[in-house]
């Protein structure tokens, strides 16, 4: 069975470092750069996530479990097909399912029902129920708006 861990390049660092993903099997190790950064202040080394006081904790931590359900799917699939795990292979196959994920799921609102529907197990109803409505709020403005809410149309303003 396959082990992942997350660590940070530079856990030192007094500005941000990426966030790498480190899959261990059989004495070899596979290394995946996630492509999120974090300032080492906001890392919780126990847990291998981000601090809740982060602003943004949900979503990146939620980003972090689907590379690392992501990796190990691929790892059992290689395996179970009788392959070899490579490197140049499990990057290859993550690169692409988590592209494809990140193409298919572009708008605000297609993101924040997965994140929901992923939630499920996770959080209380009263929780879910405030997302929800949080979500409803979302749809009532994008469709009064009359535009899709996607994270390159959105400003701090």
């Amino acid at each position: 069975m396959a082990t992942v861990n997350f660590y940070l390049k530079n856990p030192t660092s007094k500005s941000e470092t990426p966030i790498n993903l480190f899959l261990r099997s059989s004495g070899r190790t596979f290394k995946y750069g996630t492509g999120e950064k974090i300032n080492p202040k906001f890392w919780n080394e126990e847990k291998q996530r981000v601090k809740r006081t982060f602003t943004g904790a949900p979503e990146l931590n939620f980003y972090l479990d689907k590379v690392e359900e992501e990796a190990q799917k691929i790892f059992r699939l290689i395996v179970s097909n009788g392959g070899k795990p490579s490197s140049d292979l499990m990057r290859q196959q993550l690169n692409e399912v988590l592209s494809k994920e990140a193409k298919q799921n572009q708008s605000l609102i297609s993101i924040f029902q997965k994140f929901i529907e992923e939630s499920q197990t996770t959080k209380k109803k009263n929780t879910l129920k405030r997302y929800k409505t949080c979500l409803n709020f979302l749809k009532q403005y994008s469709n009064h708006k009359r535009l899709s809410l996607t994270f390159e149309n959105m400003n701090s303003t």
